[in-house]
């Protein structure tokens, strides 16, 4: 395909007046064609010149679409002109001024995609957000070919934090080869890398979606002083990866820590210090369970204990709730081997049942004091409150005291 070039300012002619200079036809002038130089016939190579000059100035201007800058071009304010592979728009008329070179005449008026990403990088860069990298890398590395960093085979062209270099001023920025590796265009010289700079990382196993800080002190030197990266924020670890204790990157929230402390405690056992979920008081009664823990209060529950002449021992509802109570009756036998009775009421109610009673003779008794008892019975069965007592075949009639318990739960 043919490429037009820029039209220069003068067009041909064949001659001039006689006192004219060779140079004098230009377009402003016209082409200077004179009657009395052709007597009136201008031959057809001229017109064929002038043709030519107008098609090829068109294919220029629709193959370039905005006209390269010329010294010699006198442009007006609001003009656009191609220079240095950019676009730009005349602030002032001007006659002679580069785009690139004054400012004060031109103004950049188009920029490409790549121009604008890397403006967008070079402003971000002075505040020390650096484009994000692919990897970072976990471990010393050796700083070329493209080797698997991180779970990931590097492409030539990859970005990779390099942080855990065993001299740690070879940190930083590089971009990935076949060969030997290089620092990025935007972090290659001590004035880019700069305190407190951050990077993101693309992917990777451990590393994937985090941010980190350059920790080191200035003034940097590259090459010299150590570049101490350090992590900053990363992705929400998973109840799993929080209940499994071995992801150190992962940001932990108040609920995955409650629940991970939570989980590593019920695992408790004889020989693993932790803490045990509080059984109910059913669990507790039932006694089936060995990975909960009990409280005092489920340990008391239906235990009570009455000291006295007369009193009552109940056991926790754990133990079987059984009840024994235990008392003093006193029995008036009116006649020898008479038939007598005496009713004992609880100390407390029984909340299920009695099961059982029984009496003993306390102490000597009759008249004198001084007989013994042939006989002692239950006088019917136990209630839940009390239970009724009989003497009989006493050596002498009297009072006599009985000791009498009761069973139950």
């Amino acid at each position: 395909m043919t490429q037009y070039n820029r039209p220069n300012e003068t067009v041909f002619a064949s001659g001039a007046k006689p006192g004219e200079l060779e140079s004098f036809p230009d377009i402003a002038r016209g082409w200077g064609i004179t009657f009395d130089q052709t007597e009136g016939i201008p031959p057809l190579e001229w017109f064929n010149s002038l043709f030519k000059r107008g098609d090829e100035a068109v294919c220029y201007l629709l193959q370039r679409g905005i006209s390269e800058w010329s010294a010699t071009e006198d442009y007006p304010a609001e003009a656009f002109v191609q220079e240095g592979g950019k676009v730009w728009k005349a602030k002032v008329a001007n006659l002679g001024k580069r785009p690139s070179l004054n400012p004060g005449e031109w103004i950049e008026a188009v920029m490409t995609v790549d121009a604008i990403n890397t403006l967008i990088q070079e402003q971000l860069s002075v505040i020390g957000l650096k484009g994000r990298v692919r990897v970072a890398t976990t471990a010393n590395i050796a700083l070329n070919g493209l080797q698997n960093i991180d779970g990931v085979t590097l492409a030539p062209g990859d970005r990779v934090l390099v942080k855990d270099q065993a001299n740690d001023r070879e940190n930083g920025i590089y971009t990935a080869s076949s060969g030997g590796w290089i620092r990025s265009t935007d972090a290659d010289t001590s004035s880019k890398v700069i305190p407190g700079m951050l990077v993101t990382v693309e992917t990777g196993t451990t590393f994937a979606d985090t941010l980190w800080c350059l920790a080191t002190n200035g003034p940097v030197a590259l090459g010299v002083t150590s570049l101490i990266f350090e992590l900053m924020a990363s992705t929400t670890a998973t109840q799993a990866d929080a209940e499994g204790g071995a992801h150190n990157v992962r940001r932990m929230t108040p609920l995955r820590v409650f629940n991970a402390i939570r989980s590593a405690a019920a695992s408790a056992t004889e020989l693993l210090r932790g803490v045990l979920r509080v059984g109910s008081q059913a669990e507790v009664n039932a006694g089936s369970l060995d990975d909960v823990a009990v409280t005092p209060k489920k340990l008391r529950a239906g235990f009570l204990f009455i000291p006295g002449t007369n009193g009552v021992l109940a056991l926790p509802s754990w133990l079987g709730g059984f009840i024994l109570q235990w008392g003093r009756i006193t029995i008036t036998q009116s006649a020898v081997n008479s038939l007598a009775v005496g009713n004992w009421s609880f100390p407390i109610a029984f909340p299920g049942s009695c099961f059982t009673t029984w009496a003993f003779q306390h102490t000597l008794g009759g008249v004198a004091n001084s007989s013994l008892l042939e006989r002692i019975g239950g006088a019917g069965e136990p209630a839940a409150t009390g239970a009724s007592f009989y003497i009989a075949d006493a050596d002498n009639a009297g009072t006599y005291t009985l000791r009498v318990y009761a069973i139950g739960n």
